[in-house]
Order: structure tokens, then sequence, then C-alpha cells
């Protein structure tokens, strides 16, 4: 398992958990998937993680806090997507998925 795919991982678990969106989003971040390299991510889904980063405060954890709790449930439900969409694409790269 690479530790790009053990981040991901972890951060999907967490999303899966119980609490608010917000505060799974938040718990989610603190597994540092907006701080993997994307060079390390299938080419399809680094646009995703460049993006993500740079609405998050890039490597800041207390920026990225700050960020989502201003997120509308829209908006949180995408970053998520955006989570999953990533975690996705490097299942299928490692063959995981």
């Amino acid at each position: 398992m690479t530790y790009t795919w053990e981040k991901l991982h972890l951060a999907v678990h967490t999303l899966a958990g119980g609490g608010s969106i917000q505060g799974r989003l938040a718990d989610a971040c603190n597994f540092q998937p907006l701080h993997l390299d994307p060079d390390e991510l299938p080419e399809d889904v680094r646009p995703v993680l460049r993006q993500r980063r740079h609405e998050f405060g890039g490597d800041d954890v207390e920026a990225a806090g700050r960020a989502i709790s201003k997120l509308t449930e829209e908006q949180l439900l995408a970053r998520v997507d955006a989570i999953l969409a990533i975690h996705d694409a490097v299942a299928r790269r490692e063959g995981t998925f």
C-alpha cells in the first residue's frame, strides 16, 4: 500500500463516519489528503487536488478548517465528492478497486 493510497483510505473512512459533514470533512483533511504530492496521483485528478488545496489555504490545516466552516452544505458535498474521486482514481491505479 502506498503512502498516497493510505492517506486517502483514512480520509474516506473518516468521511463515512459519524458527525456533521463539516466535522467529517475537517477531520478527513487532518489525514492530509490535501497535502499529497499531485505528481503521485493519476493525471486526471491532479487538477482536482490542486484546486482543493488552493481553496483550503494550501498546506495550512487551520486555514482548511476555517475555509470548511464557511462552506454551504452543497459546497461541502462537492468537496467530499472531490476527495472520493481522487480516492477512486488512486484505487483503480493501485488495483484495489
